[in-house]
């Protein structure tokens, strides 16, 4: 069971990390733009 939710929190933690970057390159992009 552990192993489970190690691995859900591993995909949403790396889904968050994808999108956090996703919005500070737009962000970004927008600024330099």
């Amino acid at each position: 069971m552990e192993i489970v939710m190690l691995t859900i929190g591993g995909m949403f933690f790396l889904a968050g990390y994808g999108l956090t970057l996703r919005f500070l390159s737009s962000l970004f992009g927008e600024e330099k733009a």
